[in-house]
């Protein structure tokens, strides 16, 4: 399913998936689907498979997979899966919902 909001990339980054990765998941330095809490690179916008580059988006909006329901002004980090998930006071966010819809959500990344 496509979501049905807009992104708008402003800088992108090509790396080499080191597992699949579907579409709208944030992903690592290494080319993983980040962990909780962890490390975020980009946004994939598109799925690829492992040992395939993918152009993650790295700076600007990105619709993002979502574990749970999110709120504008919510801030995020990722979940095991690489779906956004509310952060608490004490982790740095990877980014700020501005726009939500179920299951997804445009996300201004935070760098």
């Amino acid at each position: 399913m496509t979501p049905n909001l807009s992104y708008q990339p402003v800088l992108r980054l090509t790396i080499k998936a080191a597992e699949d990765i579907p579409a709208y998941r944030l992903v690592d330095l290494t080319g993983h689907l980040s962990t909780t809490g962890g490390d975020v690179l980009g946004v994939s916008d598109y799925p690829v498979l492992a040992g395939e580059l993918i152009s993650l988006i790295v700076l600007g909006t990105a619709i993002v997979s979502t574990s749970n329901t999110l709120n504008v002004g919510d801030k995020i980090i990722s979940d095991d899966t690489g779906k956004a998930i509310i952060t608490n006071i004490s982790e740095t966010p990877n980014g700020i919902v501005i726009n939500s819809s179920v299951n997804y959500s445009e996300i201004l990344l935070c760098k």
